[in-house]
C-alpha cells in the first residue's frame, strides 16, 4: 500500500470499509445514511447559507485533503464550530450569551461535584505555603452582610480572616451582598503561592438577580491596563498582596469608590508580569453593585506632531473623493500630509481628481505602478513620508466624526502602545470592525461584526478603548519609529491580505500593545475598490499566506490573550466556549430527519439582513 498514490489508497480503504459493512450485515444501513448525507450536501451547496470557495480558504486543512467542503461541514465542521460563511453571524440561540444558556453552562461546567471538592481539599493540604487572606466586608444591610459572611464561612480554604485594616499576605475588599464560590479563596491562594512575584490577582464575575440566580457573566480579558483606565476591570474581584498596598500607602478601604481608587493606583504600580487573571467566575455580585464604566474624555495630546496619512488607490474616483474630502475638510487635527499612492489608475475621472487634489499643499501624489501589492505600496509611501505618526487608510473609508485622528494620535503617542485601530461601521451603521481575534490556523475574525452601532458588547467591550490581538489595516495609526523598528509590512509572502495581522503580531512580539478605540469612528465601504476574494487564485494565495503566518509565528498566530478561555467566536460572534450544543447542530440535525430550511438557520445578521459576496474581503 506504500507504493500506491493517495487516490488509490483512499479507494482501497473505501472497499475495505464496504466489505466490513457487508460482512456485518450493515451495508444497507450505512449506504442509506451515506445517500442522506449526499442529499443534504447537495442542498447545502445550493443554499445561499454556504460558501464552498470561502470554506476552502478559511480552512486550509480541508483544501489540502481535497475534501468536499459541504460534506466536511456536515460530517465534522459543524460539530467543530467551523463557519459556513465568511460573515454568517448566525443567531446561534443555543450558544449565545443568554441567561438560559448561561444557566445551562453553570449546571454542566461550573457546579463542582463531590469528587472535585475533595480534590480541592487535597490540593489545599499540599500547598507548601498557605498565604493568609484578609477580607474587608463593606458595611451594608444585615441580609446582604449575612450573604457575604455565609459564603466566606463556606470556603474550603481555611486561612482567611475578617478584618477592617490590611493584614495577612493578601487582601480582598467585598461589598455586602457579594457571594464567593466555595473554591474562590483557594484559587487566589494557589496563584499567589505558586509565584512569589505575583502582586495582583483578579477573576471573572457575574450578577445575582432578585431570586439570587446567577446571570450576566463578565468573562474578562487578560491583564490590560488600557482597559483598566476605561472601566473597573478589577472591581471586587481584585486580590492585592499586602506589600503592594503598603507601598501605595493610605490603604484603608471602606467603600466602592475607595476600592476603585486603589485598583487604579495598583494597576499603574505593578508590572504586567506581576498580575494574574483567573479565568473562572469566582464572585457573584448583586445587581445594585454592578460595575459602571468610568467617565470617558477625549484623548489627551502630548503634542501635535505631523501625521502622514497614506491612501493607496486604483481608480474608483468617487470613493477616493469621499475619503479625501473627509480627511482634508472634516478632520479637526493638524498638521497632516496626505500621500495618495496611485497604483496604475487609468480612468480619466481619477486623473482629474488627482490633478485637483495635488493643488492642495498638504497632498502629494505618489505613482506606484505594477501588480497590486498592498504591503509594498504602503512601505514605499512610509519611506517618502515626513510625519512622526503614520496612518494607513483605505480609499473606501468615509469620515464619521471629526475627532477620529486626534483620538488615534493621542493613543499612538503613548510609549507602550504600538498600533492603534479604529471603530469601523458599515454604511448601514452596523459594526464592521472593533478589533480582531485570532484563532487556530491564523484565522482572524472581526469581533462582534454586524452588531448594532450602540451595542455595548460583552462586559462593555465595544464602549471602551482596549488591547486587542490585531486591528485592520483599513485604518491604522502608529509611530514612524515603531513601523521602522518592526521592518514595515511583509511584501514577499503577504502582498494582499493578512499583512496587517502580521504587522500587529510583530508589534506585540516587540512588547508594544495593539489597541482599538471606539472614539475614532469611521464608515468602511468594505472591499468596494479591490473586490471580493472568490477566485481559485485568491484561494490558493490566502492558503499560502495563512500557512506562512503559522510557520512564522507559531502559537502567537493561533491564540488571542484577550479572549477569555470561557468564550469562543463563531464568525466573530462571542459564544460560550463549553460545548453545550454544537454551533452547527441545526444543519447537522437534518441528518437525523429534522425538518429544516438551511437558508433560514444560518447566513443572516441578528437584525435579519443578509450579507453577500461583496462582504468577503481581506481579513484585515
Amino acid at each position: 500500500m506504500a507504493d500506491l498514490g493517495e487516490a488509490e489508497r483512499t479507494a482501497l480503504r473505501s472497499c475495505v470499509l464496504l466489505l466490513r459493512w457487508l460482512r456485518r450485515g450493515r451495508l444497507g444501513l450505512h449506504l442509506r445514511a451515506w445517500w442522506r448525507l449526499r442529499r443534504a450536501a447537495r442542498r447545502l451547496r445550493a443554499s445561499p447559507a454556504f460558501d464552498a470557495s470561502w470554506y476552502r480558504v478559511a480552512y486550509p486543512d480541508v483544501a489540502a485533503a481535497r475534501i468536499d467542503p459541504a460534506l466536511h461541514y456536515l460530517r465534522r465542521g459543524a460539530a467543530e464550530g467551523r463557519a459556513p460563511l465568511p460573515i454568517a453571524n448566525p443567531p446561534l440561540p443555543r450558544l449565545a450569551l443568554t441567561g438560559e444558556n448561561y444557566r445551562t453552562w453553570i449546571a454542566v461546567h461550573d457546579t463542582p461535584c463531590a469528587d472535585q471538592l475533595a480534590a480541592t481539599r487535597t490540593a489545599i493540604d499540599r500547598l507548601v505555603w498557605r498565604p493568609v487572606i484578609g477580607v474587608v466586608v463593606f458595611a451594608g444591610d444585615r441580609a446582604a452582610e449575612a450573604m457575604t459572611l455565609a459564603s466566606l464561612e463556606a470556603q474550603l480554604y481555611p486561612d482567611w480572616c475578617r478584618t477592617e485594616a490590611p493584614c495577612g499576605d493578601v487582601m480582598l475588599f467585598l461589598p455586602a451582598g457579594t457571594v464567593l464560590t466555595a473554591t474562590a479563596l483557594f484559587q487566589i491562594a494557589a496563584v499567589v503561592a505558586a509565584a512569589a512575584a505575583v502582586e495582583l490577582v483578579y477573576a471573572d464575575e457575574d450578577r445575582l438577580d432578585r431570586e439570587l440566580g446567577r446571570t450576566r457573566p463578565w468573562f474578562k480579558p487578560a491583564w490590560d491596563p488600557v482597559l483598566l483606565a476605561e472601566c473597573d476591570l478589577l472591581g471586587v474581584t481584585g486580590a492585592y498582596r499586602r506589600r503592594l498596598l503598603d507601598r501605595l500607602g493610605g490603604t484603608r478601604v471602606t467603600n466602592r469608590a475607595a476600592l476603585r481608587e486603589v485598583a487604579r493606583r495598583a494597576g499603574n504600580a505593578v508590572a504586567p508580569e506581576a498580575v494574574r487573571h483567573i479565568p473562572a467566575v469566582l464572585f457573584h455580585l448583586r445587581d445594585e453593585a454592578a460595575i459602571l464604566p468610568l467617565p470617558q474624555g477625549e484623548g489627551e495630546l502630548l503634542q501635535r506632531p505631523l501625521v502622514s496619512i497614506i491612501i493607496p488607490t486604483r481608480d474608483r474616483a468617487a470613493l477616493l473623493a469621499c475619503c479625501t474630502d473627509g480627511v482634508l475638510h472634516r478632520t479637526d487635527y493638524a498638521p497632516i500630509e496626505l500621500l495618495i499612492v496611485d497604483n496604475d489608475s487609468h480612468e480619466r475621472r481619477t486623473a482629474r481628481l488627482l490633478t485637483r487634489l495635488a493643488t492642495d499643499p498638504r497632498v502629494r501624489i505618489l505613482p506606484h505602478p505594477g501588480p497590486f501589492n498592498w504591503s509594498a505600496i504602503n512601505n514605499a509611501a512610509v519611506h517618502a513620508a515626513r510625519g512622526e505618526i503614520i496612518v494607513l487608510l483605505n480609499n473606501d473609508i468615509e469620515i464619521a466624526n471629526p475627532s477620529w485622528l486626534r483620538e488615534m494620535v493621542a493613543l499612538a503617542q503613548q510609549p507602550d502602545i504600538g498600533v492603534v485601530g479604529a471603530r469601523l461601521l458599515y454604511p448601514d451603521g452596523t459594526l464592521q470592525h472593533a478589533g480582531m481575534t485570532i484563532g487556530p490556523g491564523a484565522v482572524a475574525a472581526h469581533l462582534c461584526r454586524g452588531a448594532a452601532r450602540h451595542d455595548p458588547g460583552h462586559g462593555g467591550m465595544l464602549r471602551h478603548t482596549r488591547s486587542v490581538a490585531a486591528v485592520t489595516g483599513a485604518c491604522m495609526a502608529m509611530r514612524r519609529a515603531v513601523f521602522d523598528a518592526v521592518g514595515g509590512l511583509e511584501t514577499a509572502h503577504l502582498a494582499v491580505t493578512n499583512n496587517d495581522l502580521d504587522l500587529c503580531l510583530r508589534v506585540r512580539a516587540r512588547g508594544w500593545r495593539v489597541v482599538c478605540t471606539p472614539r475614532a469612528e469611521l464608515y468602511h465601504h468594505e472591499a468596494a475598490s479591490r473586490g471580493p476574494e472568490l477566485g481559485a487564485g485568491q484561494t490558493e494565495r490566502v492558503q499560502r499566506e495563512r500557512a506562512y503566518l503559522v510557520q512564522r509565528w507559531g502559537a502567537l498566530a493561533k491564540h488571542d490573550p484577550y479572549l477569555n478561555p470561557n468564550l469562543a467566536t463563531v464568525n466573530g460572534q462571542l459564544v460560550l466556549a463549553a460545548p453545550v450544543v454544537s454551533p452547527g447542530g441545526a444543519i447537522a440535525g437534518e441528518l437525523r430527519g429534522d425538518a429544516l430550511d438551511v437558508g433560514q438557520q444560518i447566513g443572516r445578521q441578528a437584525g435579519g439582513r443578509e450579507r453577500g459576496a461583496a462582504d468577503i474581503q481581506r481579513v484585515g
